[in-house]
């Protein structure tokens, strides 16, 4: 297993941007769409180490402040496993107003130190479009379960927002997913893919499908072949979804036409950029390394083409930083930069989608047939071998998909004691922190996610 360090070590990402970009990004035009409403149940939080806000498994809701540096824009979790020697998946995803924005998300044992960390940063194009950063523990190898982020009862997150000149809040989103331990062996599992080969699907007969401007739950299912047709106003972004299994790759191709007489003419010689990003079942935008990626092009005077492709899902992809390692639902976002001319009306983007999955459904890895509890005592109810990913408290699935929509038990405190811990997620535990984290040092497995890397 690589290095480690101690906790309240955390890189500063320094992020510059002039200051007629900083004010166009921080004043939109009054018509713009809204961003995408991350969901999920906000929370009380803490920027205290030592006082985390405790989570369940579920989407949680909370807000970075800015501009600035840590402690007072770093925010304390703990989540207690409730399956012996398990993973414990942490997506983070945000929407910013400025054009420079970051995520970091680090996931600390018991004693303090590091077991995974990751950061991202926002579209500098589109600042108003979704990103996102993940983190998966365990980070390094199969069946570790002398390593204490493996054993360890419980595992504390810090999610900070990196020091830039972004103005006002940034509102995120926490999905936690705890996934069963595995049986076996590496040799048990398919091998790595090292890198995707999906090719760009062949578009079909479009059908107009309405992508979903308001969150990612509303967000269309795609079947696998179809072409669909939208229109992405200027300042918007679209989502679609569509599902993969283990052993399966997702292909997207977005076609874009030519601008027509009408709109060249509304555009005054404007050629809007439209993004393509995916998102794995934790809302994490993710680099899927294809060569042949295309994920930005304008809409100008000829048509062009967007494309990406994934690996297969296998479980091992997550020990190659391959994203793609668990089964449910991925999301296509298609998104375009608001006008350069603020006091320009906003046009819309005409658009085709074409989604292709490829790869035979495979067997998912081998989970036990039973578990204990974090701590070796009797395991959680409602857990089978075949529904291993706990996605809520007491909601067992065989695959990361959909947002249990369980607002009301929580408030009423239906669940008995796992309400308690829900209740618990709620209290106020803000307070200033007396640490002051350093900045910079050498991270264990740092990776960059798609908006970053592009």
């Amino acid at each position: 297993m690589g290095r480690r360090v101690a906790r309240g070590v955390l890189p500063v990402v320094v992020l510059l941007a002039s200051a007629s970009a900083a004010v166009g990004a921080t004043t939109p035009a009054p018509d713009l769409p809204d961003p995408v409403d991350l969901g999920g149940t906000r929370v009380e939080v803490s920027t205290n180490p030592q006082e985390p806000t405790p989570l369940t498994a579920g989407l949680w809701a909370d807000t970075l402040s800015g501009p600035g540096a840590p402690p007072a824009n770093a925010h304390w979790f703990s989540y207690r496993r409730t399956m012996q020697y398990s993973s414990v998946l942490v997506g983070v995803t945000a929407t910013s107003s400025a054009d420079s924005d970051s995520l970091d998300v680090t996931v600390f044992d018991p004693q303090g130190t590091v077991c995974t960390q990751d950061s991202t940063s926002s579209n500098s194009s589109i600042p108003a479009s979704a990103f996102g950063v993940l983190a998966s523990v365990p980070p390094d190898d199969l069946g570790a379960t002398e390593d204490p982020c493996v054993s360890a009862d419980h595992l504390d997150v810090r999610v900070t927002r990196g020091s830039s000149t972004a103005e006002g809040d940034l509102p995120i989103a926490l999905r936690v997913v705890e996934e069963a331990p595995v049986r076996g062996t590496e040799e048990d599992l398919p091998p790595i893919i090292e890198a995707p080969t999906v090719s760009a699907p062949d578009p079909t007969a479009p059908s107009p499908v309405d992508g979903a401007t308001s969150s990612f739950d509303d967000a269309p299912d795609l079947e696998p072949g179809a072409t669909v047709s939208d229109a992405v106003p200027e300042g918007g972004e679209h989502l679609y979804r569509v599902r993969l299994d283990w052993g399966q790759a997702l292909a997207v191709q977005v076609d874009l036409p030519a601008q027509d007489e009408a709109t060249v003419e509304a555009l005054v010689g404007d050629t809007p950029d439209v993004d393509l990003t995916l998102f794995d079942p934790l809302r994490n935008s993710f680099d899927t390394g294809h060569d042949l990626a295309v994920t930005d092009e304008s809409f100008g005077e000829e048509a062009v083409s967007l494309f990406d492709g994934t690996r297969p899902v296998t479980y091992l992809n997550r020990f190659d930083d391959g994203l793609v390692s668990v089964p449910g639902d991925y999301w296509v976002s298609v998104s375009v930069a608001p006008p350069y001319d603020p006091a320009r009306e906003p046009v819309e983007v005409p658009i085709e989608v074409t989604v292709d999955v490829t790869g035979e459904v495979g067997e998912a890895p081998s989970f036990p047939e039973a578990v204990l509890s974090g701590n070796g005592e009797r395991g959680p109810d409602g857990y089978a071998r075949t529904t291993p990913y706990l996605v809520d408290v007491g909601d067992f699935r065989a695959e990361v998909s959909g947002t249990p929509d369980v607002a009301d038990e929580r408030a009423t405190g239906s669940e008995g004691d796992e309400t308690d811990v829900r209740r618990t997620a709620g209290l106020a535990l803000g307070a200033a922190s007396l640490l002051s984290i350093l900045a910079g040092a050498l991270l264990l497995r740092r990776r960059v996610s798609r908006p970053a890397a592009r």
